[in-house]
């Protein structure tokens, strides 16, 4: 089995990564720290066939010309580069039907449709999280209730 964590703060991964390896040993964790890695190794990640991508929304922008993620961020819609992560992975043939859990602390209004949810804030010991990773291995995975 293979997770791919798309994920900036080396805390949160480091928690995802151990309690993916504690329910599932032996799986591969995958990481793409930043937008731009991400599309750098997309080639990569989608040829080792990930089971479920776990995307923070809040990841460094890619783009200069784009806005300080941190000051001049929209309030409603698309927000930051973890939906441009998946909008991406979305957009190909080969990685568009890989379930996807959106782990951030912003809203659901900022989560593309059809991807599952789980606010980070809301869920300190993963129990959520692991929850809703169990439901998009198993076929069924949708958004979660707000």
């Amino acid at each position: 089995m293979t997770f791919l964590i798309i994920e900036d703060d080396d805390f949160h991964f480091q928690v995802v990564e151990r309690a993916l390896l504690k329910a599932h040993a032996g799986a591969l964790i995958l990481r793409a720290a930043t937008e731009k890695v991400f599309v750098q190794r997309l080639n990569e990640f989608i040829g080792l066939n990930p089971s479920l991508v776990i995307v923070d929304q809040m990841l460094p922008w890619t783009d200069e010309e784009d806005a300080d993620p941190y000051t001049d961020a929209p309030n409603e819609g698309p927000l930051r580069a973890g939906y441009r992560c998946i909008e991406l992975l979305r957009s190909l043939r080969e990685s568009k039907a890989i379930p996807v859990i959106f782990f951030t602390n912003l809203e659901q209004k900022t989560v593309p449709p059809g991807v599952a949810y789980v606010r980070k804030r809301a869920d300190p010991k993963l129990v959520q999280l692991m929850d809703q990773v169990k439901i998009c291995l198993n076929d069924s995975c949708s958004p979660s209730p707000p």
